[in-house]
């Protein structure tokens, strides 16, 4: 699978910019890589990290409906998190879009207590898992990466996690050590995509990596350097060999979350 990571630059509270920004990425992508599978944005890709609750979208919102088209248009699934009301609760809510308009959502069960998310947004309540062109793919939200538990990949019932995240850089560090964590206990891909340049309260760098299953940083087989891009290829077969040989899920603990 070739996934397109994006750690592009959010314009405060600007999504019609934001949009345009991303439609001229996606443009970019499919003229120089056509073969992408999976474009992956930050969170709040097209307002910034807001969470006062004065900005969010219906579910029906301009941010969903530019990526149902885009990814018709272009031909490969689009992912990023926005603030969504929804029955008179406001999410941070990530869509997976695919090219067929099937759209799948994950709402951040980790909210931001220490920025104030938890104020005025609702956590998820629940991690459903999404079957894409032979990868089962499940969503995270930035907070969500220091909350193992709840990923926890018992029976391998995901082969690969998408994180989609506005870390300041203040906090960087931690983020590899992390993610490489996430990847090795659970035996399987982690994406890592953080959103770049700056807003009213903090500063971004444009980090975005993917572990393999090993905790094994991949390498970008190209970049779109001046758009913060960069493309990978995950290879579910050594993944499934992997597996089949190496097996500590047998013997995990089995929990319920409440």
């Amino acid at each position: 699978m070739i996934v397109a990571t994006c750690q592009i630059p959010v314009k405060w509270e600007k999504p019609l910019e934001n949009i345009d920004y991303c439609e001229n990425l996606l443009k970019e992508i499919t003229k120089r890589h056509p073969g992408v599978d999976i474009v992956i944005f930050p969170e709040f890709f097209t307002y910034g990290f807001s969470v006062e609750g004065k900005i969010f979208e219906e579910n029906e919102g301009i941010t969903n409906r530019w990526m149902k088209e885009a990814a018709t248009k272009y031909g490969y699934a689009i992912t990023g998190s926005v603030p969504v009301l929804d029955d008179g609760k406001i999410y941070n809510r990530a869509y997976f879009v695919t090219p067929g308009n099937q759209v799948s959502f994950y709402d951040k069960k980790h909210l931001f207590s220490y920025g104030g998310e938890n104020k005025n947004f609702t956590p998820g309540s629940k991690l459903d898992i999404i079957d894409y062109k032979g990868f089962k793919i499940a969503l995270q939200i930035c907070y969500d990466l220091r909350f193992p538990v709840y990923i926890r990949n018992t029976d391998n019932k995901y082969d690969f996690v998408i994180n989609v995240a506005s870390w300041p850089s203040s906090r960087e560090k931690v983020i590899d050590p992390m993610v490489r964590s996430r990847a090795i206990e659970n035996v399987c891909y982690y994406a890592f995509v953080n959103r770049s340049g700056s807003d009213p309260y903090n500063l971004y760098n444009p980090v975005g990596l993917i572990s393999d299953y090993k905790g094994e940083v991949l390498m970008p087989f190209a970049e779109l350097k001046e758009y913060k891009c960069s493309i990978y290829n995950l290879d579910i077969i050594s993944l499934k060999e992997f597996r089949s040989n190496f097996r500590p899920w047998e013997d995990a603990d089995r929990y319920f979350i409440k």
